[in-house]
């Protein structure tokens, strides 16, 4: 979903219902409108403001950001059980920050202390030297270092300039604290791997 909707957000503002509509083969616009307006999930509100269905956003509303957060933790297993407003809970806590092309992001053996989320960008993974794989928009890595802070598998370096959101370690155990049954949904999804 992620992958299909973030270029219609993207778009310019005149444009972004019709793209969207013709994506979805709605005939009338009012299919969509009604749909995204009367949901109470916050991604579908979000979608209503930004194809243009709705006027303005509320104080209740998330930023683009923590939107794009919460459909990139969407996608990824350990999380993929967390209702949406506990995904908003996460997503709140990420930082964004940038890095320039060549530049590492984390490094194979040293500590793990936080989740990244590529929000633009592309980073290429690589261990002990060779590269394995090249992750771009809405992918995460490093989601393991939330729960063990263990040591790092892989390299991450950006292979052109990046926009991460990073959620800390240490902010998502005092979230765990404060929000248990998000512990308990990702413990359901840990269970399943063993």
């Amino acid at each position: 979903l992620r992958r299909e909707v973030m270029p219609y957000l993207r778009a310019p503002r005149d444009e972004r219902a019709r793209l969207a509509e013709q994506a979805l083969g709605l005939v009338r616009k009012s299919d969509a409108s009604t749909a995204l307006q009367t949901g109470t999930d916050p991604l579908q509100g979000w979608l209503a403001f930004y194809l243009g269905y709705r006027k303005d956003l509320g104080p209740e509303d998330p930023p683009m950001t923590v939107l794009e957060t919460m459909f990139a933790l969407r996608n990824v297993e350990l999380f993929s059980q967390l209702s949406s407003d506990e995904l908003r809970a996460v997503a709140e806590l990420a930082e964004t920050t940038r890095f320039a092309s060549g530049s590492v992001i984390i490094r194979e053996r040293e500590p793990g202390d936080a989740l990244f989320i590529l929000l633009r960008g592309e980073v290429e993974v690589s261990r002990d030297g060779k590269s394995v794989a090249v992750l771009s928009d809405g992918e995460c890595f490093g989601e393991l270092a939330l729960l063990d802070r263990g040591i790092r598998s892989a390299t991450i370096a950006a292979r052109a300039d990046c926009e991460l959101a990073r959620i800390r370690a240490e902010d998502f155990h005092d979230l765990l604290d404060e929000a248990p049954s998000i512990a308990r949904a990702m413990l359901q999804i840990l269970a399943r791997r063993t």
